[in-house]
């Protein structure tokens, strides 16, 4: 089964890891491994909510960057 991608907003620089994942050219697997890690930095409310990522923070993440915030 394929995952769907949600077009990314162009005026909005929060991703949800799907997004992040399309943006990074990589796995929503490895997304969430480097969000549970501390290794890429993103936010959510509660235990069980859905993350956000800011553009910035995956930029620095992509750039190898480690726990870097922008």
């Amino acid at each position: 089964m394929t995952a769907r991608v949600r077009p990314v907003e162009v005026d909005s620089p929060w991703l949800l890891p799907l997004e992040a994942a399309a943006y990074s050219r990589t796995d929503v697997t490895s997304i969430y491994d480097a969000l549970k890690s501390g290794e890429l930095v993103g936010y959510r409310r509660g235990e069980r909510g859905r993350w956000r990522i800011h553009r910035d923070n995956l930029d620095a993440w992509n750039r190898g960057e480690i726990g870097a915030t922008a």
